[in-house]
């Protein structure tokens, strides 16, 4: 008979370590979803508009007919210019002469009305004589006033002549009583007298 191999021993099977299990880590907690929007209605589509009639296109109208041009009028014949007349000579007037102003017809004039004797007031062989004016000179200045002192009424001018009031009569005596009176003298003459006046020259 064969010989029989021997038996091999058997090794020891070593055990392998159990793997040991990883720490299972705690789940998260799951955040809890959010609420879903509802959606918005959906707006309902407007109703289309329905498409206008085009109107008809009008009937083009015929054109008119083109009138005829007019015959054209021959030009007139023109005139010929008459002849231009010579201008006359016309005489220059002869200078007129100036008219002569007729000369004006002279006023008449009339002597002064009467003045009026105021007051007489005696000094040193003086007297100063007021009086008022005559109210018309006759048309013509008056060119002064003249007096008359004694009984005769003989006129007497002042030199110089007085035109106005008051009057100043000097170189008389003393003591002698007069009567006195005045007149106004234009170019037609001497006037009527004053009403007299009695006054006495003092010293």
């Amino acid at each position: 008979p064969e010989p029989q191999p021997e038996p091999v021993a058997e090794s020891e099977v070593v055990s392998e370590p159990e793997p040991q299990p990883e720490p299972v880590a705690e789940p998260e907690p799951v955040a809890e979803p959010e609420p879903v929007a509802e959606p918005e209605p959906v707006a309902e589509p407007e109703p289309v508009a329905e498409p206008e009639l085009v109107a008809e296109p009008e009937p083009v109208a015929e054109p008119e007919p083109v009138a005829e041009p007019e015959p054209v009028a021959e030009p007139e014949p023109v005139a010929e210019p008459e002849p231009v007349a010579e201008p006359e000579v016309v005489a220059e007037p002869e200078p007129q002469p100036e008219p002569v102003a007729e000369p004006e017809p002279e006023k008449e004039i009339s002597v002064p009305s009467v003045p009026i004797l105021l007051d007489a007031i005696p000094t040193n062989s003086t007297i100063t004589v007021t009086f008022e004016e005559s109210l018309e000179n006759g048309g013509s200045p008056i060119i002064s006033y003249q007096y008359s002192l004694d009984a005769g009424w003989s006129s007497n001018d002042l030199e110089p002549p007085c035109v106005s009031s008051p009057m100043i009569i000097t170189g008389l005596a003393n003591g002698n009583t007069c009567t006195l009176k005045i007149r106004a003298v234009n170019a037609a003459g001497p006037g009527a007298y004053s009403r007299p006046i009695i006054v006495t020259p003092e010293e």
